[in-house]
């Protein structure tokens, strides 16, 4: 019994010791980055007269960020109508989507949109992107992967405007 306490001890005390040097070294080289990172980003004061030629700048590829910026919403289908329609198939690229819907009509008005993946249907369990249930425009945005689609209209005591546009 005595034997299992003191190894047990032992045990204990290796633990301790291996925690306290690994403290010590995940804290030296925290310090060690922070050194070498102040050194580098160090300020380089150097004076140019205007008598010094200068260099052309070089030009850069556009970081993510700029390409970022640079993306527009695209149109992608336009549909209209008084009643339940599925509309012909159109092609996404990837990325986000944005539908762009209104529905005019008298209460009770019901709207549904799905944005399908060509060869499916709602009736295998789809889930609508949009839902009005007045009167009115809104929008909303999707995130689809690439791909054929089309889009599966219910509506009920209303005409409606959909427009589906995709960023790129």
């Amino acid at each position: 019994m005595f034997a299992s306490t003191n190894l047990y001890r032992e045990g204990v005390k290796l633990m301790k010791k291996i925690l306290k040097w690994g403290v010590l070294i995940f804290v030296g080289l925290i310090v060690l980055g922070v050194i070498i990172g102040a050194g580098k980003s160090g300020t380089n004061t150097s004076t140019s007269s205007s008598n010094q030629a200068q260099e052309p700048t070089k030009t850069q590829e556009p970081t993510k960020a700029q390409e970022v910026l640079q993306k527009q919403w695209v149109a992608v289908l336009e549909v209209s109508g008084a009643s339940s329609k599925k509309t012909d198939s159109f092609v996404l690229k990837g990325g986000k989507q944005r539908i762009t819907y209104t529905f005019a009509g008298n209460d009770p008005l019901l709207g549904f949109v799905y944005l399908m993946r060509e060869g499916t249907n709602k009736e295998q369990g789809a889930i609508y992107d949009v839902m009005a249930q007045k009167a009115g425009t809104d929008e909303t945005i999707s995130r689809k992967s690439a791909g054929t689609y089309y889009l599966d209209i219910t509506a009920v005591n209303a005409s409606w405007t959909i427009k589906v546009e995709e960023e790129r």
